[in-house]
């Protein structure tokens, strides 16, 4: 799988890359629009706040003028109330609207929690030993998430679980190139 998007244009991986993003928030049964969020093609940076609803959201949002998700016009990297920078591409915007947590030590939006916990362990890599980026009780409740207390989201464990099982269940299928990707 990873030579595969090795080999494919930077379009085709920017919206494999997002798709798969969105997808997990689905799977989740989280917001997208916590994420990334589509307004008008024609919205330039001056008007993205009144594009959103007349504000920008504290946390970090990836926002897509265009047509479509997938074939963006205008990329907006946006947090704390103001446009913070202009991705070029799909994927470094997902980039960005990751590293943002990290750069600035957020805690993950409570409506996308679990989908960027993901992001975190599952694609980054990144599996601290304690502690995670995720919001308090009260925050994620007020923003109506769901709470966990434990090292890893128990939704995003039993995902992993799942996974494990299903490759070693179809290991004769699955060659250990591609299982060592997933």
């Amino acid at each position: 799988m990873k030579a595969a998007l090795m080999e494919e244009n930077a379009d085709s991986k920017s919206c494999k890359i997002t798709g798969m993003v969105l997808m997990t928030a689905n799977f989740f049964k989280e917001a997208k629009e916590s994420l990334i969020k589509l307004i008008e093609k024609t919205t330039l940076e001056e008007d993205v706040a009144t594009a959103l609803g007349g504000s920008i959201p504290p946390t970090p949002l990836l926002v897509v003028a265009g047509d479509c998700i997938f074939k963006p016009h205008r990329l907006f990297m946006c947090m704390d109330g103001t446009v913070c920078g202009c991705p070029l591409s799909l994927l470094d915007g997902v980039c960005m609207l990751f590293a943002a947590y990290y750069v600035f030590n957020l805690q993950y939006d409570a409506k996308a929690q679990i989908t960027l916990e993901f992001l975190q362990r599952c694609v980054m890599g990144i599996n601290p030993e304690k502690g995670n980026k995720r919001p308090g009780k009260v925050d994620t409740l007020r923003e109506g998430g769901r709470y966990s207390s434990t090292r890893e989201h128990q939704a995003l464990s039993s995902m992993s679980l799942s996974l494990e099982e299903f490759l070693a269940e179809k290991g004769s299928d699955v060659g250990t190139e591609d299982s060592e990707e997933l």
